[in-house]
This record gives structure tokens, C-alpha cells and sequence, in this order.
């Protein structure tokens, strides 16, 4: 099944999930890593610190209320706010 799905060779796929400096050309002022579905770390906030525009602000945020569903949308809209506070 892999094989005639094409993801024997998963190369171009995760290409999709590494950067190069390019980004600078987006101009973000904030990037968010979430703890969801990946955990991501201060570690990987460090790396992708210098290909970012020096004024653009790295954040860690806690991914269960980007892609949980269900009793987690309820606390939802406050860790929002929480989180564009301390943008």
C-alpha cells in the first residue's frame, strides 16, 4: 500500500516540514509552535529564531486548545486572549 501510494519515498512530503530563510519573505511578526500534534521545544524555537526576521517573536503554546475538540473549547477563548496578551 505504501508503495502505490507513493509514500515509499517520503522526501517530498517531508520537505513540506523544513524551512530554509526564505520565510523572511513572509515578513511574520509572531510564529507559534504548537505542543500539538507535535511537541515542539524551546530547542526548536532556537533553531528557527535566526532564519525569522530579527523583530518577529517565537512563541511556545499549549496545542490541546489548537486541535483538541470537545470540554478543551471551552477554556479555548481565554488562553487566546492569554496568548495574544503576551504577543
Amino acid at each position: 500500500i505504501i508503495e502505490t501510494t507513493g509514500l515509499a519515498d517520503p522526501g517530498p512530503v517531508a520537505q513540506t516540514f523544513f524551512m530554509d530563510e526564505s520565510i523572511k519573505e513572509f515578513a511574520p511578526d509572531v510564529v507559534l509552535l504548537s505542543s500539538e500534534p507535535f511537541p515542539f521545544k524551546e530547542s526548536h524555537a532556537h533553531e528557527l529564531t535566526p532564519l525569522l526576521p530579527s523583530t518577529c517573536e517565537v512563541k511556545l503554546v499549549d496545542g490541546t486548545y489548537f486541535s483538541w475538540y470537545g470540554s478543551r473549547l471551552l477554556e479555548a477563548p481565554a488562553y487566546f486572549l492569554k496568548v495574544c496578551g503576551a504577543i
